[in-house]
């Protein structure tokens, strides 16, 4: 049905562009492959976004050819300008095909019109027609020609997820409980971690998109904006939570284990009486208010450190238990149905709710390097452009490396290697269709019968999502190479020429590969790995204290968010690094050590997060905080010394059993000196400061194990052949 939709979109707006007169029939053809989604709905949104774009993009080339007309290079400055911005702003955005299409359409206008302002004006309109009747003719084939009756909308995908969510609990559980034999307990928190991402970014997508498939998202947009915040939320507290069931299922031997059943069996009948509420269900019943589960009385005779580690599980499992009730009355507050709280405290104005990390000014190096290689490819194709005039493709030279460029940008990984192959026997196909079989069509019944034909098959061969790019390349490169018109015209060269220009992007992202910045993959996880060692040693060395908590300035919190943020977003790009590296540099074995080293990153994030934030929430008497910083500063310059050596030299770590027996004697000073600070009465073990305490000085022990755990799978990698020169 996703093919014979695209296909008979495509046949439609090429005939009514013909019976209409209009130029360039395949802009309306490049309107339909490039925003045909899987549910109408994206696809709308996404011919939106098109529109706007173009909309946006010609008229900022009309304001550039105002402001620099005759000034060739002031021109190309303001459009490499607004390109780097295009390129910053598409990464992690949600709305990134507004900036992509925005940003190389200032590009097209004053090229196709050879700077004509007159003709610039009637391009740019031309192409906002044919790029709404393509909009406008898919949305018409989709829901009047060819409805899916059987099609998943927001609300069935949200219920799915919410399926999922309960199965991942479960195993979740049975991990906990240490039992064995059952599939997925030992990677259930992986595959959790990598839902986060897709699922924040997918479901704010999908209410963005939904308003063509049920106005109910129109009227409680809102509404649905905050259920599936919470959504996230919960999946956030599970994901911390799997981090979290090696601390009670193996490193607290001094504690009885917690019970959790109760509690999960709560979350679960609430996760169920959600999915009723998806499935139109009008009353359910509300959340119950359940006892958290708790560990043995404190006293000063257990191991206080295993203490601490079990009380910071537990507010993990504090915010599941309050994500969950929030996320149904959310969901039922969305849905239109009273539902009350009958326990209370489930409100989403609690006032327990942690402060939001303050917005950040200081800029992702990452997206900055990303965005001057799409900047610096422009440049060279315009300079080829503009020194090489006789060079084959015109000014397809500027236009499809930048756009491939882009692209490159938001998915840097990108085997080109195959996309170049792909795209190169695209073309002969297409270039054949153009000078063997065209020229034999009499009429467009003809014309539209190959168009069909090709179309459903390319559509049906990579109907996927992951085969999206070589969808939009298989069919997109027919649309510009067969040039449909009223007065068609038929050239060997024009295929030859398109066949060369298309090697150019290439050859420009491999020497930008290169310079001014390494996008090689050894190169790139070295990079980011010594960002990210960067980033944690400034946190560790901005863990030093006063009695209160620290009071830190603006700039000083700018710098704080700035790392935290390298810490989270970090470990997933090493992971995209580490799984394109060639076997060269990293053999099959050590991938998987390498993205074991970004599991240890990502939990070294995680719980770097959470004592910087438990450090600022309590205040300790003068007394304790001289009898334990002398240990404390002790620690700390440990850690900042294993992150220095983790940093500048990953290859030659101290043994993991050397850190261990360094880290665990400072550990064990502290553990007495804290045991001496409760027996004397200073801080009382069940007060909240007592409490808060134990938990700090837990978290530093986590923080110190989970280190070493990364330092040991650093080891593990061949540093000598990752760094060894190939290219």
């Amino acid at each position: 049905l996703f093919a014979a939709r695209l296909a008979v979109a495509v046949v439609i707006a090429v005939g009514l562009s013909l019976a209409w007169a209009w130029d360039e029939p395949k802009w309306a053809m490049f309107a339909v492959i490039y925003c045909t989604l899987e549910s109408e709905g994206e696809s709308f949104h996404k011919g939106l976004m098109r529109i706007l774009a173009t909309f946006m993009g010609g008229a900022l080339s009309l304001v550039f050819m105002a402001l620099f007309n005759e000034q060739r290079w002031a021109f190309s400055a303001a459009v490499a300008c607004w390109i780097f911005l295009c390129s910053c702003m598409m990464q992690d955005n949600r709305r990134y095909y507004f900036w992509f299409v925005g940003g190389w359409l200032t590009i097209l206008m004053p090229i196709y019109s050879s700077e004509n302002s007159a003709m610039a004006f009637e391009i740019v309109m031309l192409r906002l027609q044919e790029t709404i009747l393509g909009v406008l003719v898919y949305t018409f084939v989709a829901n009047v020609l060819f409805i899916d009756r059987q099609r998943s909308d927001f609300f069935h995908e949200l219920r799915d997820q919410i399926d999922r969510l309960k199965q991942t609990l479960t195993h979740l559980g049975v991990a906990y409980r240490g039992d064995t034999g059952v599939t997925g307990d030992d990677t259930g928190g992986v595959d959790l971690h990598r839902q986060v991402q897709a699922l924040h970014t997918g479901f704010h997508n999908r209410i963005d998109a939904g308003i063509i498939d049920s106005f109910e998202l129109v009227d409680r947009r809102a509404a649905w904006i905050r259920a599936i915040d919470e959504f996230v939320a919960f999946i956030d507290a599970l994901d911390k939570f799997s981090i979290d069931i090696r601390v009670f299922r193996d490193g607290l031997p001094s504690i009885s284990r917690p019970d959790i059943t109760p509690m999960l069996a709560e979350i679960q009948r609430r996760l169920t009486q959600t999915a009723m509420l998806l499935d139109n269900a009008t009353e359910v019943e509300p959340p119950q208010k359940i006892d958290l589960p708790g560990i043995d009385p404190m006293n000063v005779a257990g191991d206080l450190l295993d203490h601490g580690a079990a009380l910071i599980s537990l507010d993990v499992l504090s915010d599941i238990d309050r994500h969950s009730a929030r996320l149904l009355l959310a969901v039922a507050a969305a849905r239109g149905i009273p539902i009350k709280d009958i326990e209370g405290g489930f409100e989403h104005r609690d006032t327990e709710a942690k402060p939001a990390p303050p917005r950040f000014m200081i800029p992702d190096p990452e997206k900055l390097a990303l965005s001057l290689r799409t900047t610096t490819v422009f440049c060279l194709a315009f300079w080829i452009y503009i020194f090489v005039p006789d060079f084959p493709g015109g000014d397809s030279v500027v236009l499809l490396p930048t756009i491939i460029a882009m692209f490159m940008s938001m998915k840097p990984t990108t085997p080109t290697g195959l996309i170049q192959i792909v795209g190169t026997l695209v073309l002969v196909i297409a270039g054949i269709l153009h000078m063997v079989v065209m020229p034999k069509l009499s009429s467009y019944v003809g014309l539209s019968a190959v168009l069909l034909v090709y179309m459903f098959i390319g559509a049906y061969l990579f109907s996927k999502p992951v085969y999206a790019p070589l969808r939009f390349q298989a069919l997109g490169f027919v649309a510009l190479v067969l040039e449909i018109t009223n007065q068609q015209v038929y050239s060997f060269y024009y295929v030859a020429n398109i066949l060369i220009v298309y090697q150019m992007p290439y050859i420009l992202l491999w020497i930008t590969r290169s310079a001014p910045i390494s996008f090689w993959p050894e190169a790139a996880f070295q990079r980011l790995l010594r960002r990210y060692m960067s980033s944690f040693r400034y946190l560790v060395e901005d863990l030093r204290r006063d009695p209160a908590p620290p009071k830190f300035g603006w700039w000083k919190r700018q710098l704080r968010a700035y790392h935290l943020r390298n810490l989270i977003k970090t470990p997933d790009r090493i992971a995209a690094w580490v799984a394109a590296m060639p076997a060269s540099a990293m053999s099959a074995d050590e991938k998987e050590h390498g993205q074991a080293l970004r599991l240890s990153l990502y939990e070294l994030s995680i719980q770097m997060s959470d004592l910087s934030r438990l450090r600022r929430e309590v205040s300790y008497s003068d007394d304790t905080f001289r009898h334990l910083h002398p240990t404390i500063r002790a620690w700390r310059d440990a850690l900042e010394k294993l992150s220095e050596d983790f940093r500048d030299a990953p290859a030659t770590l101290p043994a993991a059993s050397d850190l261990t027996t360094q880290l665990n004697k400072l550990l064990a000073q502290l553990g007495i000196m804290l045991r001496e600070t409760l027996e004397s009465g200073t801080e009382a073990p069940d007060s909240l400061t007592g409490r808060a305490l134990l938990r700090e000085l837990s978290a530093y022990r986590r923080l110190s194990e989970t280190l070493i755990g990364a330092s040991r799978q650093s080891m593990a990698l061949n540093w000598g052949r990752i760094r060894e020169a190939r290219f």
